[in-house]
């Protein structure tokens, strides 16, 4: 399953960056991160874009129960 992660759920550096502040800031756990990340490629694949953008991202950590 991480494999499949790894493969599927490709960020640029400033995605990266914004996903390692919030894991940070937020305290975030393997298991948090990898779910923020499924849901940013489906929000992705709904968008059409191929990788994983700012916005997906940024998306996705709002969806997150605090």
């Amino acid at each position: 399953m991480v494999s499949n992660i790894k493969k599927y759920c490709l960020l640029d550096s400033e995605t990266s960056d914004i996903l390692e502040k919030a894991r940070v800031n937020y305290s975030l756990s393997f298991r948090s991160i990898n779910k923020i990340l499924k849901v940013a490629r489906t929000i992705a694949d709904i968008n059409e874009n191929e990788f994983i953008t700012k916005g997906d991202l940024l998306k996705s950590l709002n969806f997150r129960k605090r």
